[in-house]
């Protein structure tokens, strides 16, 4: 399933900060069509020429959205996810890491029952390959092809874009977490 293409329009939560403007600009730069971004208190400025709203339903008033970028720090993160599932945008990555765990059960229930798909926390984003990417992922190093893969957490897999075989060969490489070696003691 493809979840993002070049038409799918974003929104960034946290564009004001340091890593949302870092990102939003490399985002853009690959060519995602960021259509606004929210940061409360920030309402009626702009980042890189994009309308800043102080809440995601303003945005979402002013702009249709397809898909919600979260740059916020962990202790609002989840909350940031929900007020995006309640302002009815379908998919959701959440970049946030260290987010209280029985905050993330509360929020991941309800943003499915709402009907939004949640992509994170602590994950890269998403990329479709030339066309959109939503996520700090190096995008220059993902090449289009047939074949599509999906690793859940763990911020070691950014190596793993660029071991897609390029021309449609379906095969991905996962540098996981290796076992520590078992040292044998001899009496």
């Amino acid at each position: 399933m493809i979840l993002v293409n070049r038409e799918t329009r974003v929104l960034v939560q946290g564009i004001t900060g340091r890593e949302g403007q870092f990102h939003t600009k490399q985002m853009l730069d690959y060519g995602t069509k960021i259509v606004a971004g929210v940061t409360p208190g920030k309402g009626g400025t702009e980042v890189f020429g994009l309308p800043v709203y102080d809440t995601v339903k303003e945005a979402v008033a002013n702009h249709p959205i397809d898909a919600s970028i979260i740059f916020v720090p962990a202790p609002m993160a989840a909350d940031a996810a929900l007020e995006a599932a309640h302002a009815g945008i379908p998919l959701i990555v959440l970049i946030t890491e260290g987010i209280p765990t029985l905050d993330m059960v509360k929020a991941v229930a309800e943003i499915k029952a709402l009907g939004s798909r949640l992509i994170g926390g602590n994950c890269p984003g998403i990329i479709s390959a030339e066309e959109t990417k939503i996520g700090i992922m190096p995008g220059p190093r993902v090449q289009a092809g047939q074949g599509g893969a999906h690793q859940p957490l763990r911020h070691p897999h950014l190596r793993g874009g660029g071991r897609l075989v390029p021309g449609g060969d379906r095969h991905h490489h996962h540098r996981g977490h290796r076992r520590r070696p078992r040292h044998r003691h001899h009496l």
